[in-house]
């Protein structure tokens, strides 16, 4: 393949598996990895030691550098602190940027919401806590976006917005190992969000206070409560609330990640503990349509794990990834019908697919299959939609890239 396409993925390190690579390897460097392909040393591209478990990826505006959520347990050149770690494009430079707050003890942790502002110069995470939700101890934050100034490739720690417990509906129970906030409330434990623009003369307005601005307005995926917030930077209000519980109990569905389209007029959220998807209206503020790309034969059975979401360019299709599932589904957004489904090959569940990516000519499909040890690369093409097809037969991996262990992010 000749598409010009740079693949950032990061895995999950592991000494462990390191050494057991390094016994495996015969004459011609070549590892026979547990899913069985073949890894070839030295692996090509560049490959740098991150902190534990990075689990999202951010590329700047100006496409100078990436940014990796590291949420694990933190390794001993961090001193067991989460961080945010910065790559540098025009020489593969990687800094991290370890965070006081996030040490073994902290009360509260990353998640898995990371994003540059629209302007470029702050960098958004998302933080939750159970153990001290609302942030009253000693070095607690509670539950909220944390955000970083950053310049030149260096993140500094600026502000914290919290995001205090959310109302639920009349009639509905939280789940009992998570009454941890007052009754009536649920600790919202932010995940996934999108960055949206906001008023165009909101940095003028902004311009003389002394708290940075930057004009956007997040729309953010709360885990534990079951519903999605537009929270505003600049004044850490919640500008909108939209209920996604389906459920008696809470949590249930499970918010996980959000997109919005350009004009941000409309947002897509993938439920964790769901098949579905739901689609915001973000003019009438309401949940206008619940999209299932899969279903389960039982029940009782477990859910697909709908995870990330991509829109295509002409923002007609909406690409979901099925964690649970096996495959990716593309739904056309103008039917909510699912027309064709990326998949590794055959009807067996187990990739994980976890994190996808377009290439910018808009060729390829790239998906990180953490049980498969690799991205799995698929040629988009020009499928039948909906209602002259209601799916076509699954399109199959044009190959698979190895990534040593456990692929957790790609951009």
């Amino acid at each position: 393949m000749k598409n010009g396409s740079l693949i950032l993925a990061v895995v999950f390190p592991t000494l462990v598996i390191a050494i057991i690579a390094a016994r495996a390897a015969d004459s011609r460097r070549v590892l026979q990895l547990p899913t069985s392909k073949n890894l070839t040393l030295p692996v090509p591209g560049y490959i740098a030691r991150t902190n534990g478990f990075p689990a999202t990826i951010a590329v700047s505006p100006d496409k100078h550098y990436a940014a990796l959520l590291n949420q694990g347990y933190g390794t001993q050149e961090s001193g067991g602190h989460q961080s945010i770690a910065i790559l540098d494009l025009s020489n593969n430079q990687l800094h991290d940027f370890p965070d006081d707050r996030l040490g073994n003890n902290a009360r509260q942790s990353y998640f898995i919401g990371l994003a540059f502002s629209s302007d470029g110069k702050h960098l958004y995470a998302s933080m939750g806590s159970i153990t001290d939700p609302t942030g009253k101890k000693p070095t607690s934050t509670g539950n909220g976006i944390a955000l970083y100034k950053f310049a030149a490739g260096q993140v500094t720690p600026e502000r914290f917005i919290k995001i205090p417990p959310q109302r639920i509906a009349e009639g509905k129970e939280v789940a009992f190992g998570l009454r941890t906030t007052p009754a009536g409330t649920a600790p919202p434990y932010p995940a996934g969000f999108a960055v949206l623009p906001g008023a165009k003369n909101q940095m003028e307005r902004r311009a003389s206070s002394p708290i940075t601005s930057t004009g956007d307005r997040l729309l953010i995926a709360n885990n534990l409560s079951d519903n999605v917030v537009l929270l505003d930077v600049n004044s850490g209000k919640i500008l909108k609330s939209f209920d996604l519980s389906r459920s008696r109990y809470i949590p249930s569905a499970y918010p996980y990640t959000v997109i919005a389209n350009k004009a941000g007029t409309a947002a897509w959220v993938s439920l964790w503990n769901s098949t579905a998807v739901a689609e915001l209206s973000l003019e009438t503020d309401k949940v206008v349509r619940w999209i299932d790309s899969a279903t389960s034969n039982t029940s009782v059975g477990p859910s697909s794990h709908a995870t990330a979401m991509l829109l295509n360019e002409k923002e007609n299709s909406l690409y979901i990834a099925m964690a649970n599932a096996g495959f990716i589904a593309v739904v056309d957004l103008k039917t909510g019908v699912t027309y064709v489904r990326y998949s590794s090959g055959g009807d067996d569940p187990g990739s994980v697919f976890q994190s996808i990516a377009i290439s910018p000519d808009n060729k390829y499909l790239y998906a990180a299959s953490a049980s498969l040890d690799a991205i799995a690369v698929f040629e988009i093409k020009d499928f039948l939609r909906p209602p002259t097809m209601a799916r076509t037969s699954d399109s199959p991996a044009l190959g698979f890239i190895p990534t040593e262990w456990y692929p957790s992010a790609l951009a």
